[in-house]
C-alpha cells in the first residue's frame, strides 16, 4: 500500500512538472505572482555551510553529512534539511534543489524541483499539507523515534559529537567553553534563530511537541516537501538493526 503510495507521489509530480514547465525552475515557482518570494537571498558561505554539514543544527548537519558521504538521505531528513535553508537560512530554494540534484543517487527532475518548489511555499498544496508542517514539526517527529534513533543518527554522522550526551548532542553550543576543543571544527555558534535555539535547549528526546508546534524560522514559512514516510530510512539504521529502508523523499 505505501509502495503504491509513494508511486502516485512520483506520477502526480511527472505530470504536474508538464504542466508547470519552466516555472517550475524560477524563484517564484508555479504560483507566481501569488507567492510572496522577494525576501530570499543568496549567500555562499551560509550554503556553503548547509551543504557541509556545518550550519551547528546537528539534525540537519548529519543529514547533509550523509548526503555526501553516499549520495542518499532519507525521507525526514530530507525534509528537515529543506525546510531549514527555506524557513531558517531564507536561501534561495533552487539552491537546495540544485544541490539535491547534483548529490543525490536516487535523483528524479520532476520529484526534485516539485519538493522543493512546495518547501518553499511556491507550488500548489492542500490545507491538510499546510497544517501538517511548520515550525518545528519535523524536528518533533524525528526527535518522537523510538530506541533513541536521532540520537544514533546524529552520533552515526557526526562522529566528532559522539561524546555528548543526548542534550547537548542536539544543543551542542552547550557544551562548556572548556571543553569544546573536543567538538573539533564543528561550529558552536549555530545559524539558527533564537526560537529554534531555545527549542533544542529545551526538548526532551520522545516528548518533542508536547507543549505546542514551536517557534517558526527566521525565513519562508514551508509548505514543506510532500510524500513519504516519516522516518529517517537511514543507512544507519539498517547498520544497526538490519533493517535498512529507503523511502522516496525528493
Amino acid at each position: 500500500e505505501h509502495y503504491a503510495y509513494e508511486l502516485c507521489w512520483r506520477d502526480f509530480f511527472r505530470h504536474a512538472a508538464r504542466r508547470w514547465g519552466s516555472a517550475l525552475f524560477k524563484l517564484e515557482g508555479p504560483l507566481g505572482a501569488k507567492a510572496s518570494a522577494g525576501s530570499w537571498k543568496r549567500d555562499k558561505q551560509l550554503e556553503d555551510r548547509w551543504k557541509k554539514g556545518l550550519t551547528g543544527v546537528t539534525l540537519v548537519d548529519a543529514a547533509m553529512r550523509e548526503l555526501l558521504a553516499t549520495g542518499y538521505m532519507g525521507n525526514l531528513a530530507r525534509q528537515i534539511s529543506a525546510a531549514f535553508l527555506v524557513e531558517e537560512m531564507g536561501l534561495d530554494w533552487r539552491v537546495g534543489a540544485d544541490w539535491f540534484e547534483a548529490t543525490l543517487v536516487d535523483y528524479d527532475p520532476h520529484s526534485n524541483w516539485g519538493q522543493w518548489a512546495r518547501s518553499a511555499g511556491v507550488a500548489p498544496t492542500n490545507d491538510a499539507k499546510r497544517r501538517r508542517v511548520g515550525g518545528t514539526r519535523y524536528y518533533d517527529l524525528a526527535l518522537n523515534l523510538p530506541d533513541g534513533e536521532a540520537a544514533r543518527y546524529v552520533r552515526t554522522w557526526l562522529p566528532e559529537l559522539k561524546g555528548l550526551d543526548d542534550k547537548q548532542l542536539f544543543a551542542p553550543w552547550l557544551v562548556d567553553p572548556a571543553a569544546r576543543s573536543a567538538l573539533g571544527s564543528y561550529p558552536v555558534e549555530p545559524l539558527a534563530s533564537p526560537a529554534l535555539r531555545r527549542y533544542f535547549e529545551s526538548v526532551t528526546p520522545g516528548e518533542a511537541g508536547a507543549k505546542g508546534k514551536g517557534g517558526k524560522g527566521k525565513g519562508k514559512n514551508s509548505q514543506a516537501a510532500g510524500g513519504g514516510e516519516h522516518r529517517w530510512a537511514a543507512r544507519d539504521r539498517g547498520k544497526a538493526s538490519g533493517k535498512g529502508k529507503q523511502s522516496s523523499g525528493y
